[in-house]
């Protein structure tokens, strides 16, 4: 015989805690995204591949760096947008046993300088990603999205090519070669 169990509400300060704000951009509400406040933000390093960043993912990883300080020279630098910084930082982390908040934290320094434009972090970042104690195939997708996000950073026309590839229809370049 199957007995029911009573549901009961959570606690209000769990509630609190487990409550999302709303979506504030298109691409959150029309992908079914919830937007990470400032406090989730060290999360998104490890769940948030790179093309599915939009306006309130970076808006909280650059909330959080805002609110972020310390006494060394090296980490006040890379949560300003020292890239080089957050890369040395990374770097000398090592790769951890288990995902820890020091390992949290200086992952989203270094994704706060790879979505500010830095090719090196964003190459680092995907590197570490592949390294890091987290479930495989989350693993590979995450490191495989900065990867390509580098690459479309770096040559933005081949997002171009790709489109017009998918379109169907057929393009000439300069010299007569076939783009698609």
């Amino acid at each position: 015989m199957r007995t029911e169990t009573k549901k009961t509400k959570p606690t209000r300060g769990t509630a609190r805690a487990l409550e999302m704000s709303k979506p504030r951009s298109i691409a959150a509400h029309f992908l079914g995204e919830t937007p990470a406040d400032w406090e989730h933000a060290h999360l998104l390093w490890r769940s948030v591949p790179a093309h599915r960043f939009h306006r309130d993912h970076r808006a909280a990883v650059n909330e959080c760096m805002r609110r972020t300080s310390s006494t060394m020279d090296a980490w006040r630098l890379a949560i300003a947008g020292d890239a080089a910084s957050a890369i040395g930082l990374a770097l000398s982390m090592g790769i951890p046993q288990q995902v820890t908040i020091r390992t949290d934290l200086t992952m989203t320094v270094l994704l706060h300088n790879a979505l500010r434009g830095s090719a090196g972090a964003t190459l680092v970042l995907s590197n570490l990603i592949r390294r890091m104690p987290i479930d495989r195939a989350d693993r590979r997708r995450l490191a495989t999205s900065w990867l390509a996000h580098n690459f479309r950073q770096a040559w933005p026309e081949l997002d171009e090519r790709l489109r017009i590839v998918k379109a169907g229809t057929h393009r000439r370049g300069d010299d007569g070669e076939d783009l698609s």
